[in-house]
């Protein structure tokens, strides 16, 4: 909408203020954001949200499908190709997560095929990199990004256990950013992949800390997957999926609140999920361990009475 009314606001490139990355990408929806980037990341986090919706079973399914199709076509309209390449991989990966459903039998072929499948995607990939690249308006340094974390790399070197403090190091030339600055020959924003700059930020301490919460998130989200049956179900999965790609060419893990604030929602909801679960699996036991002491005790009694009542004949 703000695209559509106010275009010198949401489209790149029009409007009085005007710099050279506007111009770059003149004509690029933004919305209410200040990069074409920002908006196709939130609109990827949209289709995955009403994909979902519509693959419930009710009445207003429509409803979801639409909210899928708008959410599309600002993918489309941002043109950022790296969130339409984002959310193409949730897509393909959405059946793959439902299969995690399926008993063993029809997994265990289900997997090895989709394994297989995506060796020769990235086999054909890796082997034609620059022609697919160059398809994409990209090159083999990803439009300077391998420029920019081999720098920042660099950087992390100097202080690798705690880092430089939140939000400490891209302050232009005010902070250690003005190395980078000097280096690239032009003001970069940001480490261009997120966990870079949470390992600027927080050091090595702050990123494994991280990786470990969110590798944890990840295989019980997995189970949860295994032992729900609804389109619900798929989203903690889904939404670390995007997350973590998302987060490999851009820097959007802390910079974008809300999507901070979903990843330790997901994450305590799945903790939360997951004792649930191991209580409700706890007391389940002890309720079979009780019935089976019962039929013990059934049967020793049973085998007394059977016993006293063959010494009362003779």
């Amino acid at each position: 909408m703000v695209a559509v009314v106010l275009p010198s606001y949401g489209v790149m490139g029009k409007g009085s203020i005007v710099t050279a990355e506007s111009i770059a990408h003149e004509g690029a929806w933004r919305g209410i954001y200040i990069h074409k980037n920002s908006l196709g990341r939130m609109m990827v986090l949209s289709a995955v949200v009403f994909r979902l919706l519509a693959a419930e079973n009710h009445r207003r399914r429509w409803v979801a499908q639409v909210g899928f199709g708008l959410s599309v076509a600002l993918i489309l309209l941002s043109t950022s190709k790296t969130s339409l390449t984002i959310f193409l991989t949730i897509l393909a990966l959405l059946p793959i997560y439902k299969a995690l459903r399926w008993n063993y039998t029809l997994a265990v072929p289900f997997f090895i095929t989709a394994i297989v499948t995506g060796g020769a995607i990235a086999t054909l990939f890796f082997g034609n990199a620059e022609i697919i690249l160059g398809a994409l308006g990209r090159d083999l340094t990803l439009t300077g990004r391998t420029d920019i974390w081999a720098a920042v790399i660099g950087k992390i070197g100097e202080r690798p256990w705690l880092g430089y403090g939140y939000n400490a190091f891209w302050l232009g030339e005010a902070g250690e950013s003005e190395d980078i600055w000097t280096a690239l020959h032009w003001e970069v924003p940001h480490s261009h992949n997120g966990f870079l700059d949470l390992w600027l930020d927080l050091g090595l301490l702050g990123a494994a800390t991280f990786a470990l919460s969110f590798i944890l998130t990840y295989l019980r989200a997995i189970a949860w997957v295994r032992l729900t049956k609804t389109a619900a179900g798929l989203w903690p999965l889904a939404y670390l999926t995007f997350l973590f790609l998302a987060n490999l060419t851009e820097s959007s893990l802390l910079r974008q609140k809300p999507l901070w604030i979903l990843y330790v929602a997901v994450t305590i909801s799945v903790n939360h999920w997951s004792n649930s679960l191991g209580k409700s699996n706890a007391t389940e036991q002890q309720v079979a361990e009780g019935e089976e002491m019962k039929q013990i005790t059934q049967k020793a009694r049973s085998v007394k009475s059977n016993a006293n009542s063959r010494s009362t004949r003779f």
